[in-house]
């Protein structure tokens, strides 16, 4: 049985610049993804569909990895 992906990502804009991304899956659920700060990094509705939970967490980690170091 393969992982649930993602339908419809839901993004809420917090204070402070930040992010929190939740998603609803294939399954019916609804996943806390992760959470980012706007003026740091960038997502969107269109790469996220499709992506299981920890592909999502693994795209955010590498794009953290990129802000870093650049």
């Amino acid at each position: 049985m393969s992982a649930p992906t993602i339908t419809k990502p839901l993004f809420r804009h917090e204070e402070f610049g930040l992010t929190d991304v939740t998603a609803k899956m294939t399954d019916g659920t609804v996943q806390h993804l992760f959470h980012y700060y706007r003026d740091e990094l960038a997502f969107n509705e269109t790469e996220l569909l499709g992506l299981t939970e920890s592909q999502a967490r693994a795209l955010r980690h590498a794009r953290d990895v990129e802000y870093l170091q650049s």
